[in-house]
């Protein structure tokens, strides 16, 4: 009931429908006993942040079911009785029963009566589970009952690696994405001099000479064929300085042959070739989609978009590094992939619950002083509800020879954050939510937890990643994978108690997951020749000798 309710309090009857919080119970009552609107209202809100949204949806579930038996069997439900609670306990055994997937697992039986007590506790009426009855009904269940609970499988380093790279994908380049790299590379190129009208009138009659294979020789263009201004132009054949072996480090193209307009346009002519199968190909060499010429605003446009893409400032003329930047942005996964890379690492770095990342603003991540990584501040936690916060180092993820791990987050970080304030058409802002929905009504909003927790789900098939009998793949995976790797590299169960913001280490024990399930099997410590050796057959000892 929200009658006689302000606007703020009525608004959360939609996310907490039971008064979890007990912030609409507090304001009847506070007005009734004399207190202003206003005085109450200030102070029921108060309540209202006590509670984490995840604890009001999963007391939520169970609450709708408890209600609707009530309802069935002409039962109250506040304050309720205990003879019905337990009757209730009975039915839902029963129930599990005869579940297509099998009876409820412990943990949920014993969710319900946490969600019981917290309704009540939150309307100020005595806990029915004070009655110890109720008690050894939910321990019963689980002692007759009981089954090997199901665990969020554990995603290891190398399986997160596969995660980002199906998240980012292969990055293929269309023919007009070649058109717009020969552009930012022959236009903006103060070496060449060519203006946005000379270069939308070239035509592959104008290439007078290509450089000699295996040379440094220039390319040469005639522009403005057949007008009083025209004149002959030589591109610089860059790529003849870059070494063969530049090529095969780490399987990237250099940055010395990117900038080289030259082997831009053999790609532009060979797309163009492929195109329309002749041998040699003719008309505009940078065209629109149906083969038409661009015009010379459609060429300056794209040096705009590409200097926007990059965060740097228009010219019509652009440095060496500036021109790199604005190709990186033109080749870099759009924003929705990076978004979701982003949120993979950052999940798995920081050991961050969904709700955590949900929660995460701009500001709530900065760069070490020291250059060693990065601090993101986890304002509020499931066992932080009043709020203390944290912060989490994460540290850089750095090769032997120096460079960057493809899982290093502040590389991450930087391709999303720029990615992102283009998505948005201005400069970032502290305030604004860290991940945002890209999809439906809710595009531009704060990313929901349930829609963190989905991520993970797009890409594991491609992945390649399996479940493990007794085992479910969730976002829960990334925060258990990254406790493992932690415990298995020998860091203190204390250390990652803090670090994923724990009540204390007592819980680890069931978040520690074995890459192998057999790394704990007794063969690996026991001598098993020196035990078995009296046992050897004559089979045994030949099959050694043989191998």
């Amino acid at each position: 009931m929200t009658e006689g309710l302000p606007t703020q309090l009525q608004e959360l009857e939609a996310s907490d429908p039971y008064d979890l919080t007990g912030a609409r119970r507090r304001y009847r009552e506070m007005v009734a006993n004399g207190k202003r609107p206003e005085v109450a209202l200030r102070s029921a809100k108060l309540l209202v942040g006590d509670v984490s949204p995840e604890t009001i949806r999963t007391y939520g579930s169970k609450l709708n079911q408890w209600f609707e038996w009530c309802q069935d069997n002409l039962c109250r439900p506040v304050p309720a009785d205990p003879d019905d609670v337990l009757d209730f306990l009975g039915w839902l055994a029963e129930r599990g029963l005869k579940r297509r997937d099998g009876k409820y697992q412990a943990s949920t039986f014993q969710s319900f009566r946490h969600a019981l007590s917290g309704l009540h506790k939150a309307l100020k009426h005595p806990d029915p589970f004070d009655d110890h009855d109720l008690v050894r009904a939910v321990n019963g269940y689980g002692k007759t009952y009981g089954r090997v609970e199901r665990q969020a499988h554990a995603v290891r380093a190398p399986e997160l690696t596969r995660l980002v790279q199906d998240a980012l994908g292969e990055r293929t380049l269309s023919a007009l994405d070649l058109r717009d790299t020969a552009i930012i590379a022959l236009v903006a190129d103060p070496q060449v001099g060519i203006s946005y009208r000379e270069a939308a009138e070239l035509t592959w009659k104008d290439v007078l000479r290509w450089p000699s294979e295996g040379t440094d020789e220039p390319l040469t263009l005639l522009l403005s064929r057949g007008k009083k201004l025209e004149r002959e132009v030589e591109v610089p054949n860059r790529i003849a300085l870059v070494e063969d072996d530049d090529h095969r480090e780490a399987g990237e193209v250099p940055m010395l042959a990117r900038l080289c307009a030259v082997a831009s346009l053999r790609a532009v002519h060979a797309s163009h070739r492929g195109r329309r199968g002749d041998v040699t190909p003719t008309g505009p060499i940078f065209r629109k989609d149906d083969d038409s010429g661009v015009t010379h605003a459609a060429v300056k446009k794209v040096i705009v978009e590409g200097c926007k893409r990059a965060g740097i400032e228009f010219s019509k003329e652009l440095t060496v590094d500036d021109r790199g930047l604005a190709l990186l942005a033109l080749d870099e996964p759009e924003f929705f992939a990076l978004r979701d890379a982003t949120i993979l690492l950052v999940s798995w770095w920081a050991s961050l619950r969904r709700s955590e990342v949900s929660a995460l603003s701009v500001g709530d991540i900065g760069a070490d002083a020291r250059a060693r990584g990065l601090f993101l501040s986890v304002r509020k936690s499931k066992t932080d509800q009043i709020g203390q916060g944290q912060l989490v180092a994460v540290p850089h993820a750095v090769l032997p020879n120096g460079r960057k791990h493809p899982l290093d987050l502040q590389t991450s970080l930087h391709s999303y954050l720029s990615s992102y304030a283009r998505h948005l058409g201005r400069p970032l802002e502290d305030t604004d939510p860290l991940f945002i929905s890209t999809r439906g009504e809710k595009s531009g909003e704060r990313l929901s937890d349930d829609s963190v927790g989905a991520v993970i789900a797009r890409y594991v098939e491609d992945a390649g990643l399996e479940a493990e009998i007794g085992e479910y793949l969730s976002h829960h995976g990334l925060r258990a994978g990254w406790a493992t790797e932690a415990l298995s590299g020998g860091m203190p169960s204390e250390a990652v108690a803090r670090r994923q913001r724990r009540a204390s280490t007592e819980s680890l024990a069931g978040y520690f997951r074995l890459a192998d399930p057999f790394e704990d099997s007794v063969s690996y410590v026991l001598d098993l020749d020196a035990i078995g050796a009296d046992l050897l057959t004559v089979e045994d000892v030949l099959f050694n000798l043989n191998d």
